[in-house]
């Protein structure tokens, strides 16, 4: 699959991981790598062309002026995009890039719940229309929303 992958209006739901994995590695992106990155992969698959713009199957062609590109018009804007979010999320310490579980002897530990970061999970639609959700870490797909690492408030902790 190349870089031109485009949903035509009637497909906009079909949209699979596999699709956006493959996008992703045209962006030089790794899905279970940086998967914080995934939901602006998937927004490019979704977003519709510009005013003047159409798309043939092989070629988009801007009518007025006549430029035509094998790729999609916005692809330049998600390439800056994803890189001010590699940029930003390495300026955050990748925070949540793996986030460790308290120490097993804290009264924190007994309240949490082990989940992948919450970024790595991306809605998806089936081919029934039915909502689904993917991690791109781990491979793991579910109907219900993913729960995330869920702590309770440090007052509760303390016993305040």
């Amino acid at each position: 699959m190349n870089s031109t992958m485009f949903l035509e209006r009637s497909n906009v739901n079909r949209v699979t991981p596999e699709q956006a994995e493959a996008l992703a590695r045209t962006f030089g992106v790794v899905a279970s790598e940086e998967p914080h990155l995934m939901p602006l992969i998937r927004s490019l698959l979704y977003t519709p062309l510009p005013p003047d713009w159409s798309y043939d199957g092989a070629v988009f062609t801007n009518a007025v002026t006549g430029e035509t590109t094998e790729e999609h018009p916005a692809r330049n804007y998600f390439a800056q995009a994803i890189d001010d979010e590699r940029e930003r999320h390495l300026l955050e310490g990748n925070l949540h890039m793996g986030s460790a579980l308290p120490d097993s002897n804290s009264q924190e530990s007994t309240n949490a719940v082990a989940m992948p970061p919450p970024q790595s999970w991306v809605e998806f639609y089936g081919p029934d229309d039915t909502k689904y959700y993917h991690d791109f870490v781990t491979g793991e797909e579910r109907q219900k929303p993913p729960e995330v690492l869920h702590l309770p408030p440090v007052a509760a902790v303390r016993g305040e």
